[in-house]
């Protein structure tokens, strides 16, 4: 083993304070008490919840999807069968003549 090895490992007050500082200089905690407390500092040394990717990206765009399925439905390459039975009963509902009902407005004057 090598000699300057086994001088760190002596506990001379000099070898401490070279020991903290040494610490100091690379993020270690200082001392053994610091170590139990070393959770928070873990904490706050990771990325906040609302920057992660993995924990704001979790479900997909469910309104950019919903927004493209429109327009493949326009151009004919998209076949939404609720909405065709939905378009199909309103013009059947039309053509007997009973349209979607709408409430009448209340005029605030009378």
């Amino acid at each position: 083993m090598n000699k300057y090895l086994k001088l760190v490992q002596v506990k001379t007050p000099y070898n401490e304070r070279i020991s903290r500082l040494r610490n100091r200089i690379f993020g270690d905690p200082l001392t053994k008490r610091q170590q139990e407390s070393m959770r928070v500092v873990k904490l706050f040394s990771e990325k906040p919840l609302y920057k992660r990717t993995e924990v704001v990206d979790y479900y997909p765009k469910y309104g950019i999807i919903e927004e493209l399925m429109v327009y493949l439905r326009r151009y004919g390459l998209y076949r939404d069968e609720h909405k065709d039975f939905v378009e199909h009963m309103e013009k059947v509902r039309l053509a007997r003549g009973k349209p979607k009902w709408k409430p009448k407005r209340i005029s605030k004057n009378s």
